[in-house]
């Protein structure tokens, strides 16, 4: 089975490269970034099959991640998406913008891998055009768990993501700040997020 340069430059790539199984998810090749970024060995990739992928992945882009490989197997030879991943020695998850390629046909005609870069989307050094473009590619991404959201949660998102407490999202809202406390409960759970602070991290990731 044909796999791109193993040695060299690939390598030394910002993005994390690899090569999986379509249908089982079982890694055959990465570069050394991603096992840098996520903290396992190729070996130790192999070895976990599909759990890798269960392992660093944040739960709620799983359902991407099936969606991208329905495509594939419905005759898309390339397919992006933004997606969450967490290495081994990390606390919490980080966001990448990925390209997924068809890579590998058996003789039947049938795909049998895929070939995929992983670029972490990090606004430290961007401009002020490339952090709004990756505003909108964020929130797009998290548009799935946002249509969960009632009118009166997507209300408060802005007044959140500033910081303000429930006591005074209540009084610009003209809500209890028990009914405050109770909608943030269930953005939340919507969201996947477990904290305040990683609540208020997420939203300003998407442009609040």
């Amino acid at each position: 089975m044909p796999y791109p340069l193993k040695n060299g430059i690939i390598h030394e790539s910002p993005a994390m490269a690899f090569i999986a199984a379509i249908d089982t998810k079982n890694i055959h090749w990465c570069n050394r970034t991603m096992e840098d970024i996520l903290g396992y060995t190729l070996r130790e990739m192999q070895q976990m099959g599909d759990a890798l992928f269960q392992t660093i992945m944040h739960p709620a882009d799983s359902v991407n991640a099936m969606r991208a490989r329905d495509f594939f197997l419905k005759g898309r030879s390339k397919h992006n998406a933004t997606c969450r991943f967490k290495g081994k020695n990390d606390t919490k998850y980080r966001w990448f913008y990925g390209t997924s390629k068809a890579h590998h046909y058996d003789i039947a005609g049938n795909l049998e891998t895929i070939f995929c870069t992983f670029l972490e989307l990090d606004e430290t050094d961007a401009s002020a055009e490339v952090k709004a473009a990756l505003n909108r590619l964020l929130h797009k991404s998290m548009e799935v768990s946002l249509e969960k959201l009632t009118p009166a949660e997507n209300e408060i998102l802005p007044y959140f993501a500033e910081g303000l407490n429930n006591t005074e999202i209540g009084g610009l809202l003209f809500k209890s700040a028990l009914t405050v406390e109770t909608h943030v409960k269930h953005i939340k759970i919507k969201l996947d997020v477990h904290s305040r602070a990683e609540l208020i991290a997420l939203l300003k990731l998407i442009g609040y």
